[in-house]
């Protein structure tokens, strides 16, 4: 409990004299008083069900609904700023106190196979996701049917290392139509 306190306060202290939020705030939104005065209300009652007063837990979650709610009132304030200027969007989130949110870019998974860590082992690895079909060739004429798989990967393992194999799948079709293949990946098994 006490980190969210000392968030609410340092988001409080950040927000003060905030060039980019200069006072008054719009009427929508939580003023900074009344953050303090939640924030204390929260300290007060944090204290007093740390020390077991009696019937000071509830309290204690009312006020922190308070400051969740305030908090979350004064976020929406600052996105809309950030949004407006974002060029300058992370400084604007962090000078007001908040973190901002990181994202990750998911690459899209494409045909694989790979065969560097296990000597005779080829992992293969299907464009998109769910099951697959699975075929593989030394010459792309003669071709060995593989399992079928539920997910986009699998593995082929007691393969003689030096030698080269080609690998292709296509996505099973739910509704039993017939996808095309994928183009044939060559591979020299280690």
């Amino acid at each position: 409990m006490g980190d969210k306190i000392i968030k609410a306060k340092f988001i409080q202290q950040k927000l003060t004299n905030n060039a980019d939020f200069p006072p008054p705030f719009p009427v929508n939104v939580t003023t900074l008083v009344q953050l303090g005065n939640d924030i204390t209300a929260l300290d007060t009652a944090e204290t007093a069900a740390q020390n077991h007063t009696k019937g000071a837990v509830p309290v204690r979650d009312t006020a922190l609904h308070a400051v969740i709610a305030d908090l979350k009132n004064l976020m929406t304030m600052v996105q809309l700023k950030a949004d407006s200027d974002t060029a300058n969007a992370e400084a604007i989130i962090q000078n007001a106190g908040f973190d901002v949110k990181s994202t990750v870019v998911r690459q899209k998974q494409g045909n694989t196979a790979i065969s560097d860590l296990v000597p005779g082992l080829v992992e293969l690895t299907a464009d998109g996701s769910g099951a697959h079909e699975w075929q593989m060739s030394k010459d792309q004429i003669a071709i060995v049917n593989l399992p079928a798989t539920s997910v986009a990967n699998t593995k082929v393992d007691n393969l003689v290392s030096g030698d080269e194999w080609y690998f292709r799948n296509r996505k099973i079709d739910t509704i039993g139509g017939g996808n095309p293949w994928s183009a044939w990946i060559k591979v020299r098994v280690k």
